[in-house]
């Protein structure tokens, strides 16, 4: 009677751990699938390397962008990261410390669009 309560006990035991593995396996694989692989753009058909960009991508395209030209710079200050607007020179600095020398950036007092110096 030992022998037959042992081993059923094994049996039952083997039972539960490996529904336990296999199923729980299941579940967590399904809900969770693995991440589509990054997508690759073709190269554009001039042999340039860069193709236009696609809407919702984040990518301007080169042409779109305002020209340096016409647009003033902003006025230096003695700290670093804040210029003033050459729309508004008596209101408040504005902040560019996250753009470089050369990019655009947006007054935020009139909405024009001038070159961080």
């Amino acid at each position: 009677m030992k022998k037959i309560s042992t081993l059923f006990l094994a049996f039952i035991l083997t039972i539960v751990t490996s529904s336990c593995v296999t199923g729980g396996g299941k579940e967590k694989a399904a809900s969770n699938p693995p991440p589509p692989p990054p997508e690759e753009q073709a190269p554009a058909p001039d042999g340039t390397g860069s193709s236009a960009p696609t809407e919702g991508s984040g990518a301007v395209d080169i042409d779109k962008l305002p020209k340096k030209k016409g647009y003033p710079y902003g006025i230096k200050t003695s700290t670093t990261g804040l210029v003033k607007s050459p729309y508004a020179p008596d209101k408040e600095l504005v902040d560019v410390s996250r753009f470089q020398s050369g990019n655009f950036v947006r007054c935020p007092h009139t909405g024009k669009i001038f070159v961080v110096p």
